[in-house]
């Protein structure tokens, strides 16, 4: 039910505005969104106590689920149209997830 739950806020937090500009690449926009799903997988609860090669399994596997969701689906697709190149670059150097998230309009 958590991986619901952070798939919901991630689909509510990526509604950036950006008007006439450039955008960044697939590629970059998948870099951006993987860096969210980083910051955010390990305060996932599931996680807890796991280590070594367990737990790197465990969290592969759940970032590929949330990879494949249609919330990230529909962020790649907002960011290809909508992300300015400065909330990119604000994005990928973001030190945790809330960093990130307000490196974007605040109405997301």
């Amino acid at each position: 039910m958590g991986g619901v739950n952070r798939a919901l806020r991630f689909a509510l937090a990526f509604v950036p505005l950006a008007v006439g500009c450039s955008h960044p690449s697939v590629r970059q926009c998948d870099a951006m969104l993987d860096r969210y799903l980083d910051l955010t997988e390990d305060d996932d609860p599931a996680l807890a106590g796991l280590d070594g090669e367990e737990r790197a399994g465990v969290r592969s596997e759940r970032l590929g689920e949330r990879r494949a969701s249609l919330a990230y689906l529909d962020a790649e697709r907002r960011c290809a149209a909508e992300t300015t190149p400065s909330e990119q670059a604000c994005a990928m150097a973001a030190p945790s997830a809330g960093e990130w998230e307000a490196c974007f309009d605040p109405h997301w």
